[in-house]
Parts: C-alpha cells; structure tokens; sequence
C-alpha cells in the first residue's frame, strides 16, 4: 500500500516524541560534519532567510513564466540585463511548480522583469503559493545554473548526473521504512522494494493524508520531500519531524545548495537546465514530464561526497560562513523559542 504530502497547517501540532526526544539531535553517518552544529533545527523564517541571504544584489529579473505546470524565472547580472538570458554571462534559469490550490490567493503582480533578484526571491515568503512559487524560481536562478552547481560542489556538472532518485535509490531503500512527500508519477512501484507510506494533501487511493505526517515521519529509515513544501512553507516542520531518517529533497523546486547538509539533509535529487530554451519552450506548452527530455539534467549531491570549501588559513570560506552560520543560529534560536512556548 503506498500513502503523500504535499503541504499542511503552518502551525502544526506538537510532534508524538518523548519530552526528552523534543528538540534533540541525532547524528548521521553521512560524512558531512558541519563547522559549527549537527543538525540544526529549520524553524520558521529562518531556513527562507539562509536561502535569501546568498541571492547576490547585483542581479536582475529578466522574464517570468508562470505556466500551468511550471514556473521560470530567468536571472542575469545587472551589467548585461539588457541582453537575452540564455546568452548573458552568467545568467541563471530557476525552475519551480506552479501551484493551483484554494490558497492561490489574488492575481499576481506583475511586471516582474527588470526587478532585482532578491526582491523577487523574496516572494517565496508569500502566502499566495503562485507568487511564493516565482520567488522561489528566482532563488533557484542564482543556485541551479551547471557553473554554480560545478563551482559550489567542486566537480563537472555530468559527474552529478543521475536517473530518477527512486530509482536510483531502489537498492538502498530495500525493505526499509520509506515515506514519500508528495505522491510522485509512479512511485507506488517502491512499494515492491520497501514498506511505503504515500503522504498527500489531496490523498489518492492507498495515500495518507498530509496532516499523518506529525505520527508517520518520525518512525522512517528514509523520508523523500518534495521541494515544493518550500513553497506551501511545510518544510522546516517535516524537517524537523523527518530528523531521524536519511532525507532526501526532491524535484526540480529544489535549491541545489549545500546549505540543505547542514539542516540535517542527506541527498539533494535536483535538476539543472542546461538547455534553458528548450526547458521554456517546455514549461509554455504545459509540458509536465518534457522538462526532464528537453533541457534539463536530472542530479543528485549527497552530503558525504561535499567538502566544505576553506581558506588558504585553512577556516571556513568568509562566503559559505556568511551563508551558513548565521542562519543556523536563527533557526536554533526559532526552534529553542518554540519549544518554550509548548
């Protein structure tokens, strides 16, 4: 039987640990040690402020899709904004889902072109789930281009390319307890391999519902998220509840950063637009699936295969660090808040 999730309340309830488990800490063996703390917390706002942190100031908007499917945000540096964005020197395509629920709230505010990155990535705290969806294509813009990808992970592009994470994974997951956010074109076949749960906000027959995440999450081996729970900003929570087992992030919304092995992430199963015309003219026609034949490299980044880039003195790089350690502490301090409040 298999069960999904896509998104749920934003407050959810207390999760179903022990007291002494609550706002504890379990070590993997990944290989990953991050510089200041194991597994911090990814409470609240500040896991969207880490992301938002590292979007340069000095790029621009150049275009925005929002296709029935997909979302694009095209991205170059303001010196060549006037240019195209497939040709401009480091320019950036960013992929997202586009949403389509009850909560989509009003129109849109467009235009969005000629608008600094960040200003539109910013969106991504909206609680219009279109809007947050184009906030968080431009987030990708800056971190899912192959020279970002290749300069942050210190390899080529292709040394990261792999098939589907399920079935990539299909040997690592056998027999384990496997819980999957967000119910995936035929995922039910890992049902054959593993013991698998199908968690979704609008369940399909042998699905849970998302709300069982809070009892479901914590008893996993492994637990697949959806990048789209960035957008209907249920990821810090399943995180949080996801702490015991390997997780993995999921689909093409997912921002390829290494930020993720620091909030307790072991896998990032992402995609690049390497061919960023084709991947528009995709995502215009409401391709679903045509993304991943016309323009865009499936990949996965595991944590134990990252190093942490360091200085010539031999300490954390001044750039990962103005990334990374400041967010962290404000997503210790969110969680240590929460937990006094129950």
């Amino acid at each position: 039987m298999a069960r999904r999730i896509s998104k749920f309340s934003a407050t959810p309830p207390r999760s179903p640990l022990t007291p002494g488990e609550v706002g504890g800490q379990r070590e993997r063996s990944t290989g990953y040690a991050p510089h200041s703390l194991k597994q911090p917390k990814a409470g609240g706002w500040a896991l969207y402020d880490g992301l938002l942190e590292a979007v340069p100031d000095a790029d621009d908007v150049h275009r925005v899709l929002v296709g029935q499917l997909w979302t694009l945000v095209a991205s170059t540096p303001r010196r060549s904004a006037g240019t195209s964005a497939e040709g401009a020197q480091g320019a950036g395509l960013g992929i997202a889902m586009t949403h389509h629920t009850e909560y989509s709230g009003e129109l849109l505010c467009p235009p969005y072109g000629g608008r600094p990155l960040r200003e539109v990535a910013a969106f991504v705290r909206s609680w219009n789930v279109r809007e947050a969806a184009i906030g968080l294509a431009a987030i990708n813009s800056h971190f899912n281009t192959p020279e970002r990808v290749e300069q942050t992970f210190g390899r080529e592009l292709t040394r990261f390319k792999a098939p589907r994470v399920f079935r990539a994974m299909r040997q690592e997951i056998e027999g384990k307890k496997v819980a999957v956010v967000g119910h995936f074109e035929g995922v039910e076949a890992l049902a054959k391999h593993c013991r698998l749960t199908i968690l979704e906000r609008h369940p399909r027959p042998g699905d849970l519902p998302d709300f069982a995440a809070e009892y479901v999450l914590p008893e996993q081996d492994y637990v697949f998220i959806t990048g789209t729970t960035l957008i209907n900003k249920t990821l810090p929570r399943l995180l949080e509840l996801s702490r015991r087992a390997k997780t993995i992030l999921v689909g093409p919304s997912v921002p390829l950063t290494p930020r993720w092995f620091d909030l307790g992430v072991s896998v990032l199963a992402g995609a690049v637009a390497v061919k960023p015309e084709e991947v528009w003219r995709a995502a215009a026609e409401a391709g679903l699936h045509d993304l991943f034949t016309r323009g865009v490299m499936t990949v996965q980044l595991r944590a134990e295969d990252y190093r942490r880039p360091r200085s010539t003195k031999g300490v954390v790089s001044r750039t990962h660090k103005s990334f990374s350690s400041r967010a962290v502490k404000r997503v210790k301090s969110s969680w240590a808040l929460a937990r006094a409040a129950r």
